[in-house]
């Protein structure tokens, strides 16, 4: 249990660095002022229907008329409009970054961008096959018997 609460937070901290460490000086991702967080949003809401007689069509009724869901999903809501978006916007900071020359490599932000080049690079990732992997696979190999 210890060992996924360690993994979970590990992951939590590196996305959050990566996250603060995209900010150059005063450059900030600007928001539309359509897509801001604005709290509840009444446009979705469908005023025709009782809320006493079915309030989940009464607060969601636009939404689900107007929202289709995506040819490559099994499902669609909020969370999943907010996760498209979060990744849209974080595509727009790395792309932006990778043009900003004046990012030190050894800086937080620069390390994430190395990441990120390392991930698109998928031809030498093809070219190296597991052999990277070769020493971790053979320490894993070697267990015999888990300790209790």
């Amino acid at each position: 249990m210890k060992n996924y609460i360690l993994k979970g937070s590990l992951g939590f901290l590196f996305l959050a660095s990566m996250f603060n460490s995209c900010k150059t000086g005063e450059k900030t991702v600007e928001v539309k002022k359509e897509t801001a967080n604005v709290g509840i949003n009444t446009n979705f809401m469908d005023k025709s229907v009782d809320p006493a007689d079915n309030f989940f069509r009464f607060v969601n009724g636009q939404w689900l008329d107007k929202t289709e869901i995506p040819a490559d999903r099994t499902r669609w809501g909020s969370f999943d409009e907010l996760r498209k978006k979060t990744d849209e916007d974080v595509m727009i900071i790395l792309k932006d970054a990778l043009k900003d020359k004046s990012i030190d490599p050894k800086s937080d932000q620069g390390k994430a961008l190395s990441l990120y080049k390392t991930v698109l690079d998928t031809v030498t990732r093809n070219k190296q096959g597991s052999t990277p992997l070769k020493p971790y696979l053979d320490k894993i190999n070697k267990v015999k018997m888990l300790k209790k």
